[in-house]
């Protein structure tokens, strides 16, 4: 269904471009290589589990994710700008990805909008109920290792500057985002018994504020007729408060007489660290 998404936006995005043509002023393409920290605050294991405590576990490395991506921007000559960029995992599948308005007052001030789709691992986090239920063990679960998303909005004054050789900008993004909800299945069996245990769990999507700061630098390395070839460098810095909540369903025995709770979490600091550095095309309308 993401996917889905992904590509209606994609499409729709170059449906304006080439059917919108005369009111677009210039266009830009890039291609980068970046990097992806998360610094997540773990907390101590209690009764209830913690399922941020496991996302620090990428599918790349430990701590840190590389990336490659693609961006398109247009600039419109009502002073719009529309921006999308896609980022991809270490097998090159399209996995992350944001969206965003710009409506410029001057050559200097503007204001954004934007939604985003940020992707991330959770493993291992069976050690958990492996610690805590002796000396019940793990006959089977859906799953030990998936990919969540971290779907929000946001909004941000836009600070820029550029001339023939070089041009930055600056947004302070704020808003509002959550973990896309998911449901997950744990069986327990307790040995030389016949006792049975189903631990079911289903997350909440509950919206949480952030900040982000978002910069962005290049500079113009080839001027041709109508088109540019340069670099540009983009790192933002996202600083929030996390938690991950749900219900938890347990059957004993059977599936008669389900015992339901509703856990609510700690809030983790939760700090994600993006930079990237890319090659640059843009194209002038010439109209």
């Amino acid at each position: 269904m993401k996917r889905i998404l992904l590509l209606f936006i994609i499409s729709f995005y170059s449906l304006c471009a080439y059917s919108q043509r005369p009111l677009i002023e210039r266009y830009q393409w890039n291609i980068f290589l970046g990097s992806r920290d998360l610094i997540i605050e773990e907390l101590p294991m209690g009764r209830d589990i913690n399922f941020i405590n496991y996302l620090p576990y990428w599918e790349y490395s430990p701590i840190e994710a590389p990336y490659i991506g693609i961006s398109s921007q247009l600039l419109l000559r009502n002073g719009m700008e529309i921006d999308l960029r896609v980022f991809t995992n270490d097998d090159i599948i399209p996995v992350s990805g944001k969206f965003s308005v710009q409506h410029y007052f001057n050559d200097f001030l503007g204001i954004s909008m934007g939604l985003f789709a940020y992707h991330f691992y959770t493993s291992n986090y069976s050690i958990f109920h492996t610690n805590r239920d002796r000396p019940l063990a793990i006959h089977s679960l859906s799953r030990n290792s998936y990919g969540i998303y971290d779907l929000g909005f946001k909004i941000a004054p836009v600070l820029r500057f550029e001339n023939r050789t070089f041009f930055t900008s600056f947004r302070l993004n704020f808003g509002l985002s959550g973990f896309v909800p998911f449901t997950d299945e744990i069986n327990q069996l307790k040995p030389q018994s016949n006792f049975r245990r189903v631990i079911r769990y289903n997350s909440h999507y509950d919206l949480q504020l952030f900040m982000l700061p978002d910069l962005r630098v290049g500079v113009n390395l080839i001027h041709l007729r109508n088109s540019v070839i340069g670099l540009q460098m983009v790192t933002n810095y996202m600083i929030s408060r996390r938690s991950l909540n749900y219900t938890r369903t347990t059957y004993n025995w059977d599936f008669s007489n389900p015992i339901i709770e509703e856990i609510s979490n700690p809030r983790h600091r939760f700090h994600a660290w993006n930079i990237d550095f890319g090659l640059f095309f843009r194209f002038h309308t010439g109209q």
